[in-house]
């Protein structure tokens, strides 16, 4: 890839803690593979006016070295709810509570695709 990187902010939640709302920044590292590499507390209100839910981007997903983790309980993953397609950080349990609808389900499978803003 040359140029510009693309990059978008994906909105989380905590689903350990706090259910903060939270931004993680994921870059596309090359054709249809992203990478998390930050994340940022950021209010449910400001991700609205950004604009932070309005692209979908498919492909696979992994996680930077160098990325942080959730900026409440440090949980270096994240999860995909399968009812409600929202994200929530998460740290390898078997069994994962959506912070956005409270459904709980089992771990399985991968990212496919993720609803979120660009952020050039």
């Amino acid at each position: 890839m040359t140029g510009m990187p693309n990059v978008i902010i994906a909105m989380a939640r905590c689903s350990r803690r706090s259910g903060q709302s939270f931004g993680i920044r994921i870059e596309e590292v090359s054709r249809k593979k992203w990478m998390a590499t930050w994340a940022f507390p950021l209010q449910a209100g400001a991700a609205a006016r950004e604009g932070y839910d309005r692209t979908d981007i498919s492909g696979a997903f992994g996680l930077d070295d160098g990325y942080p983790g959730c900026p409440s309980c440090e949980q270096r993953g994240f999860a995909q709810c399968g009812a409600c397609k929202e994200l929530g950080c998460w740290e390898s349990s078997k069994t994962y509570t959506c912070p956005w609808c409270e459904r709980t389900a089992g771990m399985g499978g991968q990212i496919g695709g993720i609803r979120a803003g660009g952020d050039r």
